[in-house]
């Protein structure tokens, strides 16, 4: 992993999420997003490297139900809803925009209507047997496959 990449950490078997990480990849022509499943041995090894306070802070604690989206930057680590708005921030088109207005929200509004969803995925998207192998020319974008 080189000091100026951000990585995004998801639900590896939530059909959202996976949808969520194509929806990313098609914005980000200039690849400054990586991606892994949360359920990855690298995703593991990245944890490792933070204390458990962050980790709980962030929503990336082992055994949580990997209901967080974690984004892992060089100036640090963000989950849930801070995540969300600043891997809009990174996106091309309008979605800097939106990026914006979602942190513009307060922060507790954010979490909990991210927690809300979070709690409902799989109910209204449903759950993969097992994270899909990505098509060959996005597996560079994965790390830890």
């Amino acid at each position: 992993m080189k000091n100026s990449e951000n990585i995004i950490l998801f639900d590896g078997v939530c059909t959202f999420c996976n949808r969520f990480v194509q929806f990313v990849i098609a914005r980000d022509p200039r690849v400054k997003f990586h991606l892994a499943s949360l359920q990855s041995g690298f995703a593991h090894y990245l944890f490792e490297r933070f204390d458990s306070e962050e980790l709980e802070r962030v929503g990336a604690l082992a055994g949580a139900g990997n209901d967080s989206v974690v984004l892992v930057t060089p100036s640090g680590i963000f989950g849930r809803s801070s995540a969300i708005a600043r891997i809009l921030l990174g996106l091309t088109g309008p979605w800097p925009i939106v990026g914006a207005i979602f942190w513009l929200i307060p922060k507790p509004l954010r979490e909990f209507g991210y927690r809300v969803f979070a709690a409902r995925r799989h109910l209204w998207f449903k759950k993969l047997e097992s994270c899909p192998i990505p098509p060959p020319e996005q597996r560079k974008r994965f790390l830890g496959l």
